[in-house]
């Protein structure tokens, strides 16, 4: 059992107070993902290329990707931070 009290604004990662180059950190250890991974879900996905939908983006080391080849793309994360994030 824990004495922590849950964050107000339900941020359960406790990333609210990062420092300013935690970004840059986070980024430097994720993997960079070469085009051909996204190949079959292009090829599923030829008749329609409208609207993708990225869950637990984080910092959103796909989005790239999926906008060189989608209309729209939907991000989603249970992370404010990361929602910050990528907004800016």
């Amino acid at each position: 059992m824990t004495d922590q009290k849950p964050d107000p604004n339900g941020n359960v990662w406790k990333l609210s107070n990062i420092a300013s180059n935690y970004w840059d950190e986070y980024l430097a250890t994720r993997p960079k993902y070469e085009s051909t991974i996204f190949t079959p879900i292009l090829e599923y996905h030829t008749s329609c290329r409208e609207v993708a939908l990225d869950i637990r983006f984080g910092a959103s080391s796909a989005l790239d990707q999926l906008t060189k080849h989608f209309q729209k793309v939907v991000a989603s994360d249970n992370d404010p931070t990361s929602l910050l994030f990528t907004q800016n």
